[in-house]
């Protein structure tokens, strides 16, 4: 299929953190990988667009009285793909990652179809390695959060005992297969116009920086 018939598959919104704000630095990068995330968040409706909300209402966890200040550029759940920042803007996701990577989250939450959403997160991983000249179409440019940090992320493709096995090829491949699926040659970076936020409550947002908190602490 042409990419345009690609990109439509993934249902893609944009929400954009607001420029100035601590997890949106601005600083330029040239991605050359892509590295994976499981949020590590199972609550009801932690979905991706709560994880929008999240970064723009807060974008930080609280440890030892300190803020730690995420962002990534996409996340994913079984419905819709939705950004965050432009791939040519520095996130906070990865330590070493961060400045020569684009962040994907792949969400957890209680009641989704998985096996989809790794399907939304696959198809729009084929679509970067797609668009970004300097990735090639290489799958081998994709890689997990454990590949710079040795943290056990993404939970749900690692293998046991937090390893980088059958479950991470199992991606690999199917990122490979909707990569092949675009026929046409022309490259175009993603980019859509903003949307708008709602608030979160302050259950959610609670529950939010707890499990941002969990998952982004290097230990």
């Amino acid at each position: 299929m042409t990419r345009d018939q690609f990109k439509a598959l993934l249902h893609l919104e944009e929400n954009l953190i607001p420029p100035g704000k601590k997890n949106r630095p601005g600083t330029p990068i040239s991605p050359g990988f892509i590295t994976i995330h499981n949020t590590g968040n199972t609550a009801t409706g932690a979905d991706a667009r709560m994880h929008g909300k999240f970064l723009i209402n807060s974008g930080f966890y609280i440890l030892n009285g300190k803020q730690h200040w995420v962002s990534w550029h996409y996340t994913v759940d079984d419905k819709r793909v939705v950004k965050h920042l432009p791939i040519k803007e520095k996130a906070f996701h990865a330590v070493d990652g961060n400045s020569v990577s684009v962040g994907v989250e792949i969400c957890m939450n209680k009641g989704i179809d998985q096996k989809l959403a790794f399907l939304n997160a696959a198809r729009l991983t084929a679509l970067l390695l797609f668009d970004i000249k300097a990735l090639n179409k290489d799958v081998k440019k994709v890689v997990p959060h454990k590949h710079w940090t040795g943290k056990d992320c993404p939970q749900l493709l690692l293998d046991e005992g937090n390893t980088i096995g059958l479950k991470w090829k199992a991606f690999l491949d199917i990122v490979q297969r909707e990569l092949n699926s675009i026929t046409d040659v022309q490259k175009r970076i993603l980019e859509m116009e903003d949307d708008e936020t709602d608030a979160l409550s302050e259950k959610d947002l609670k529950a939010m920086q707890k499990a941002a908190k969990a998952h982004f602490h290097e230990k």
